[in-house]
């Protein structure tokens, strides 16, 4: 069995075999309640095996408010039924708001392409006669 050493040169001991890896040092773990409600009072739950019977049997789900491009606030709930939505395109894909988010960025990013692509744009854009309004 490895032995890990830190920085300092100090060894740190393993106790047994591990089934949650470390984090390596140049990473960063956010943790966040996965409810806003607090159980009434603490269950013991047993049987739970796998992370996806966690999964079923929680059902976790947040209540986020997004903020659109006028200013205003829109509320969704988000509800996780894998470790996977917790990533970019598992939010986006439980996201209306955040769907239609995508689909506006993906409609500029064309937009940006056929336009850079676009040399008669180009060309009457230098010229200072072309700038101007009819």
């Amino acid at each position: 069995m490895a032995q890990k050493v830190t920085i300092g040169g100090e060894i740190i001991k393993q106790k047994g075999v591990e089934a949650i890896k470390d984090l390596q040092e140049n990473r960063t773990m956010v943790l966040q309640k996965l409810t806003q409600n607090a159980p009434s009072k603490p269950e013991v739950v047993e049987g739970l095996k796998t992370v996806e019977d966690v999964f079923d049997h929680y059902k976790p789900s947040a209540d986020v408010k997004f903020t659109d491009k006028e200013g205003g606030s829109v509320g969704e709930e988000l509800k996780f039924n894998s470790l996977a939505d917790f990533s970019l395109n598992g939010l986006t894909e439980n996201s209306q708001f955040l769907q239609n988010l995508q689909t506006q960025s993906e409609v500029f990013q064309q937009i940006l392409k056929e336009l850079k692509g676009n040399n008669r744009l180009k060309k009457i854009l230098a010229e200072p006669t072309g700038r101007k309004p009819s």
